[in-house]
């Protein structure tokens, strides 16, 4: 519909959403992003192609003759994918943003692309590092985990800092210097020589092409950052900050003493700090920071007394606070948030559309440290679900009957009977099966149809749709009412008693 309109369609972000957008804007965004000192065109050849797949290949030969040979093969495993060298500039909407901070997210896809071996390589090194870092966080849960264990004093307030850029900052020189002295002291001298040789090449590689219709005989290489979208862009982007500025620093007695500082934490590009400092220290605080950072910018967000939002929650000094001095903490929806849930209608397995409710329930009460608030939360969150799904989601009854104060549910078997023994109108179920080539061949709707005629009266017609997931086929069929529930387990090949 939209093929022909001056207007196009771009995804929002978080929320699994469309905006509608004119086509001539996005273009302009595009070229805006485009024309910023992080990337340069460059001309189209004909040996482009090669000389991107080049340093790659020399990096990981290198790697065989010095280090491993297996190895090498493994990164060289799908460099046949030569297609699939330039990346697609992806835009998204960041719709959870206030309004008038709305703005695109620039994302480089690099699906299929050659050179996902070394990606993952690289982030596997890199990973033990950031998991040993008590400082950094792989979640909120585990955030706030830590921060619910540290006593606060009246006088502590909370600052919200915020890495501009984060994926799109330093010269690929710089990162790869990070990250390479970052390594493991048990590494040999070969094997970071490797590394460095694997990650610049990396780096050096991000090219990106547009459509057809407007890139032209160019293409634009990546000048700076890890790469919003590169498999191993979150892995290089905080080694290389924590390497540059929190290292041996933040955690350092002299610094939490001149500061004040009751707790530090980070995950990815967002930084929480409690505090008894003053203003001119703060201002001191964000100076050495970036001082240290050189080319990453870190900026403040807000300063605030009471409570504070993070993530997806709230930090606040509540009842808990007052009897123990540990912070109150409880899950923080956006005010932007559009709250769409999962559609009863969609074709997922009906164990995921019982589960995810039950997964959202479990998460009020993990991320709050009043189980009366989590039990109010969840009342509301059950109330909006059947408000949103209607009949559908009186089987959702038995999860708010099911949860125990800390969130883990209690005679779970019967609570699985009551939903089992409720009839639910599944339009689209799916059916997993394992992948067989034949099946490719198979005339499935055709088959389906006939038994569905010899053993019911008068069965809806059958349709059929697959796709493949690794090593198994999911089969989808519309047109079923309750007769075929049992299809899953095709018992419904049985011809039944009233026949």
């Amino acid at each position: 519909m939209l093929h022909e309109s001056i207007y196009g369609s771009i995804t929002t972000d978080k929320d699994f959403g469309w905006s509608i957008i004119r086509k001539a804007d996005l273009l302009t965004l595009e070229s805006e992003i485009l024309a910023s000192d992080k990337y340069r065109r460059e001309a189209l050849t004909s040996d482009s192609v090669q000389e991107l797949i080049s340093e790659y290949c020399f990096a990981a030969n290198w790697i065989g003759v010095k280090h491993d040979q297996a190895l090498c093969r493994a990164l060289m495993s799908d460099i046949t994918n030569k297609q699939f060298i330039f990346q697609r500039l992806v835009m998204t909407l960041k719709t959870h943003k206030p309004a008038g901070q709305v703005k695109p997210r620039a994302i480089h896809s690099s699906v299929n692309h050659p050179f996902r071996p070394g990606h993952r390589w690289v982030a596997g090194l890199l990973k033990p590092l950031l998991r040993g870092t008590p400082y950094l966080f792989a979640s909120s849960k585990a955030m706030a985990s830590k921060v619910a264990s540290i006593p606060v004093p009246g006088n502590a307030r909370f600052w919200k800092l915020d890495v501009e850029e984060f994926y799109m900052s330093g010269l690929h020189g710089d990162l790869v210097l990070q990250a390479t002295r970052s390594l493991s002291e048990t590494s040999s001298a070969t094997m970071k020589k490797g590394f460095q040789k694997m990650l610049r090449a990396i780096l050096s590689s991000q090219v990106l092409r547009l459509r057809e219709d407007s890139s032209g005989p160019y293409f634009w290489r990546v000048v700076k950052g890890s790469g919003m979208g590169t498999l191993c862009s979150s892995e290089v982007s905080n080694t290389a900050f924590l390497h540059r500025v929190e290292r041996r620093w933040i955690d350092s007695p002299g610094v939490i003493n001149r500061f004040g500082l009751i707790f530090y934490g980070r995950y990815e590009d967002d930084i929480f700090v409690i505090s008894t400092a003053s203003d001119d220290d703060l201002a001191l605080f964000i100076r050495i920071m970036n001082s240290r950072a050189k080319f990453f910018n870190v900026k403040v967000e807000s300063v605030t007394v009471d409570s504070c939002d993070v993530l997806d929650i709230t930090f606040h000094k509540g009842e808990r606070w007052r009897h123990c001095g540990k912070l109150d903490y409880r899950v923080y929806t956006k005010p932007t948030s559009h709250w769409q849930p999962l559609a009863h209608s969609s074709g997922h397995p009906p164990a995921t559309h019982s589960a995810w409710p039950r997964a959202m329930i479990q998460r009020y009460f993990a991320l709050s440290s009043n189980s009366t608030v989590a039990r109010l939360n969840s009342a509301s969150f059950i109330s909006a679900l059947r408000h949103r799904c209607g009949p559908f989601a009186d089987h959702f009854h038995a999860l708010t009957t099911s949860i125990r104060p800390d969130g883990h549910s209690v005679n779970r078997e019967r609570a699985l009977a009551r939903r089992s023994s409720q009839v639910y109108d599944i339009s689209f179920p799916w059916v997993i099966i394992p992948y067989r080539p034949q099946w490719l061949k198979a005339r499935i709707a055709y088959l389906l149809n006939l038994v569905a005629s010899r053993w019911f009266r008068d069965p809806a017609p059958i349709l059929c749709g697959w796709r493949l997931s690794e090593s198994h086929l999911h089969i989808r069929l519309r047109s079923l009412n309750e007769k075929y529930q049992s299809l899953p387990h095709f018992e419904f090949f049985h011809p039944p008693d009233d026949r």
